[in-house]
């Protein structure tokens, strides 16, 4: 009795082995390979932390767990990118305007291999390799001294965007 039982737990985790084996080469109907959460949100942190700041920006919000978004930007352009997200929202200094903001991204970004894929209604957006990068400064008002941009990451959205 013992042997069978052996015998049938040894052949579910054989299955299992094999069931992890296919999924492990296996990417979800966007192309993105199946990654864990945990590494995808590292991914996303990495990227976060080398995004430059605009000078003399302070930091108003940092995003604690990422979030997962699930929109289409064809219905939506403003909608955040699709899967997880890192999000940070910085308060500019006072009389900054929202071209000063993106031109300043476009500036330090694109020298390190980001290209812009279009700018909306203060949203600019860069890619590299498969990493996205979302500038939000459509609420940059250079009269209003609580106004803030949002950089967002996700390091396997811009098949997405």
């Amino acid at each position: 009795m013992r042997a069978a039982i052996a015998l049938i737990v040894g052949a579910l985790l054989l299955s299992l082995l094999a069931v992890a084996a296919i999924f492990r080469g296996s990417s979800n109907s966007s192309g993105v390979p199946f990654i864990g959460k945990r590494q995808y949100v590292a991914e996303n942190k990495r990227i976060l932390e080398d995004v430059p700041l605009f000078p003399k920006s302070r930091l108003l919000y940092a995003q604690g767990p990422s979030e997962y978004h699930d929109s289409d930007e064809g219905e939506n352009p403003l909608a955040p990118p699709k899967g997880w997200t890192n999000l940070r929202s910085y308060h500019p200094p006072d009389g900054t305007r929202m071209n000063d903001v993106l031109d300043f991204y476009d500036a330090k970004l694109v020298p390190q291999g980001w290209h812009p894929t279009g700018t909306y209604c203060g949203r600019g957006t860069y890619e590299r390799d498969e990493n996205l990068i979302v500038v939000n400064a459509g609420g940059v008002n250079p009269r209003d001294p609580t106004s803030s941009y949002d950089i967002a990451v996700d390091s396997h959205g811009a098949d997405e965007c």
